[in-house]
């Protein structure tokens, strides 16, 4: 029965993200058989607990995910669909994230992605890149536009956020608004937020030094800033993701050095 819904839904793609109502109720039934799987009693008959989890799985990165892209911004859902991927551990979520941004966002997406989620991602850019210069033009109506960054963000987290740390790499001076501006984000896409960081952090395409060899990148000493203070700030964000990636990198360093 789940491969037949599972089925269904495939056919549907995208054009489920015109009926609110049932993308909600689909997250709910997500839910629910996360909880089943993970907990380890599948009372689903021919059916495994891995094989109903996997399925799971498929369905979010597939189907509700880019959906939610196309939904317009409306936190209730956001929030019905974390309900969801929050049963999953730290780094299935971070592969749902990572299957959700795909090859590339916004105008790199465009011959990659359906072309109706490249539009939604340029369409989201666009307004992000314009909210972020009345942040640093207009520091008294932060508020504001904290608010309308995360009503963009509500369906476009992976969009918003490589905006914004784009613009935080450059600018130091907006990390303390952006940061504030925050408190007005779903956990979806704060989530999302702790998935992006270790990405950028590890970033081979730009050196992290001088060519000095001694003193940071002004980049990197941004976003270092930026992560440090933003989990200071959100403390119940996910931070196994960022520790691994600490870790890993330490292990590295210590490995790569001569006997």
């Amino acid at each position: 029965m789940l491969a037949k819904v599972e089925c269904m839904l495939c056919s549907l793609g995208l054009l489920i993200s015109q009926d609110v109502l049932l993308v909600c109720k689909l997250a709910r039934l997500i839910q629910l058989l996360l909880r089943i799987a993970i907990d380890g009693d599948c009372s689903l008959k021919s059916l495994s607990t891995g094989e109903l989890l996997l399925t799971c799985k498929r369905i979010l990165r597939r189907i509700v995910l880019p959906a939610l892209s196309l939904i317009t911004p409306n936190p209730g859902v956001t929030l019905e669909i974390w309900e969801a991927i929050k049963e999953l551990g730290y780094e299935d979520r971070f592969l749902l994230y990572l299957g959700w941004r795909g090859r590339s966002l916004e105008r790199d997406s465009i011959g990659v992605k359906h072309y109706e989620l490249s539009f939604v991602e340029c369409t989201a850019g666009f307004e992000a890149r314009r909210m972020l210069k009345r942040v640093a033009n207009e520091r008294k109506f932060s508020k504001h536009v904290g608010r309308q960054l995360a009503k963009i963000a509500h369906s476009n987290p992976l969009v918003v956020f490589h905006v914004i740390l784009c613009q935080i790499e450059s600018y130091d001076n907006m990390i303390i608004p952006l940061i504030d501006s925050f408190a007005y984000m779903t956990p979806l896409a704060l989530d999302v937020l702790a998935f992006m960081l270790p990405h950028r952090l590890a970033a081979s395409s730009r050196a992290k030094l001088l060519p000095d060899g001694m003193t940071l990148s002004q980049w990197f000493q941004h976003l270092a800033h930026f992560t440090g203070l933003y989990y200071r700030t959100y403390p119940m964000t996910e931070l196994h993701g960022l520790m691994d990636f600490i870790l890993s990198r330490c292990v590295f360093l210590i490995l790569s050095l001569p006997n």
